[in-house]
């Protein structure tokens, strides 16, 4: 090869289209001398577009799913807290009526018009009444 002769290589694999020059010819800087088949190229570009619209809808889904799940969380949460709010509430006022119930065996009773009352007092899980 002399010093004028350069060896000519495709940056892309491919199948020759055409070649429009011959072997030996001069040709100038920026010359196009073959044109590579781009029916499998073109095939490759619309199935990396394809690949890529796909991606672009599952992570439309993926974002999809994320709010809905951070939307059911927050409502899960929110019923959590009312049921909790709840048994609190219910707590309360279980311990209230035992309180009310404690008290009611310390109350006084009028039995007559006279002013005679009886009052129950706990001893030992017996009740022992007084005047």
């Amino acid at each position: 090869m002399d010093a004028n002769q350069v060896v000519v290589s495709p940056k892309v694999q491919g199948l020759l289209e055409r070649l429009t020059v011959d072997e030996g010819s001069s040709v100038k800087s920026g010359e196009v001398i073959a044109t590579l088949d781009t029916a499998e190229l073109n095939a490759d570009v619309e199935a990396d577009r394809a690949t890529v619209e796909n991606l672009r809808a599952q992570l439309a889904q993926s974002e999809s799913n994320y709010q809905v799940a951070l939307n059911e969380t927050t409502g899960d949460l929110a019923s959590a807290q009312a049921r909790l709010d709840m048994a609190k509430a219910q707590l309360a006022q279980s311990e209230a009526q035992l309180k009310r119930t404690e008290a009611a065996r310390f109350i006084r009773f009028k039995l007559s018009p006279v002013g005679f009352a009886l009052s129950p007092i706990l001893i030992r899980s017996h009740m022992r009444w007084t005047a």
